[in-house]
């Protein structure tokens, strides 16, 4: 979700040989930077692109996992996005969501108000992302850190294998 220039899709498909992708922008110039470095990098027929949001995702069990930059979501698009996703997955497929996390000093927290602000979400705790992932039906849901230098976590979760009397 939020595929940019396809920047993670091509490391992680040169990466692993087998893999193929899918990324999803909103932004139709987004995808077309993104379909130029996918061709530049010869992996036009391992990763689809296309333009559209994660609130309006029909996909059903399509995905093993699915990546969402949360930084670029306001939380109720993510609270859709993420009931999407869920149904997008395949049984026991993932979900990883980014999150930039508001901590540090005062003068951090604001800057990184601001710069989720500009890029159309705002920071998240990762905690709050984990219970939405609950809600939405995610199980085995987690929290890890990343070790980038920014405040970037990460909340998981898994689609069940079954699914009892629920309908996605």
């Amino acid at each position: 979700m939020g595929t940019g220039v396809a920047a993670l899709d091509v490391g992680l498909c040169r990466r692993f040989p087998q893999l193929r992708a899918v990324g999803l922008d909103p932004l139709m110039d987004a995808v077309d930077e993104a379909r130029a470095n996918v061709k530049a990098h010869s992996l036009a027929d391992r990763v689809q692109l296309r333009e559209g949001r994660v609130e309006d995702l029909d996909d059903r069990d399509a995905f093993d996992l699915v990546h969402v930059p949360a930084m670029f979501l306001p939380p109720a698009v993510l609270d859709a996005g993420l009931t999407r996703v869920h149904r997008a997955l395949r049984p026991g497929g993932w979900v990883l969501v980014q999150t930039v996390s508001p901590r540090g000093d005062a003068l951090q927290c604001a800057v990184l108000r601001l710069v989720c602000t500009l890029w159309g979400g705002e920071p998240l705790d990762a905690g709050r992302v984990q219970k939405t992932l609950t809600l939405a039906g995610f199980q085995s849901t987690g929290i890890f850190s990343a070790d980038t230098g920014w405040p970037v976590d990460h909340a998981t979760g898994r689609r069940p294998l079954e699914e009892k009397g629920v309908f996605t």
